[in-house]
């Protein structure tokens, strides 16, 4: 069985800016069809299912909500299910394949590369949080004369101890996206060779 109302949404997704008469035309059926296909009031039989995903160029499975996948190439859905990458990276990994096959091989297999996608994420993360933000938690940290709350005292004391202990203290977002930009750097490097 599937779900009527998920799959009349995806109708909806799928039917975009295309009127439902100009639709239902080209499916062969009348527009009340259509919309209640769409609403999820009726459930349509495996022939017009069928031209609904040949019209579409999605497959059936996904049309009746049993696939995330909108791809009719069954190695790309089986590439999808098994990488759990969506069907744009696998389709770019592939264009990047058949040109660049060495290179791709050498960065995912060198014993670095679980390290670079951590660095990858960390980066992704920070800046993701910076453009929700746009401004640095701890920018008064960098202030040695700002007006402190006692917690914002005790991590400035804590930051001393560990800068005169030697330790580098990142105290902005910037800085951390900095950090885990020279290490991707740095790892790629390591992994593609000088």
């Amino acid at each position: 069985m599937f779900d009527v109302k998920k799959m009349g949404k995806r109708i909806r997704e799928l039917r975009g800016n295309i009127s439902q008469d100009k639709c239902a035309d080209a499916l062969g059926i009348s527009r009340g069809a259509l919309s209640f296909y769409e609403n999820g009031d009726r459930k349509p039989d495996a022939e017009i299912i069928f031209k609904m995903a040949d019209y579409f160029n999605v497959s059936s499975d996904y049309l009746i909500g049993l696939s995330d996948y909108k791809t009719t190439d069954t190695n790309l859905q089986v590439a999808c299910k098994y990488t759990g990458l969506s069907e744009k990276a696998i389709l770019q990994l592939q264009e990047y394949y058949t040109t660049n096959l060495n290179t791709l091989n050498s960065i995912i297999e060198d014993h670095s590369f679980y390290n670079l996608l951590t660095e990858l994420n960390k980066f992704t993360e920070t800046k993701r949080r910076i453009d929700n933000t746009q401004k640095s938690n701890c920018i008064s940290l960098l202030d040695p004369f700002a007006e402190r709350t006692p917690e914002e005292e005790s991590e400035r004391d804590a930051q001393i101890l560990l800068e005169d202990c030697g330790y580098t203290v990142l105290t902005s977002d910037y800085e951390i996206l900095d950090f885990h930009r020279q290490r991707i750097a740095s790892l790629l490097i390591n992994i593609l060779g000088e």
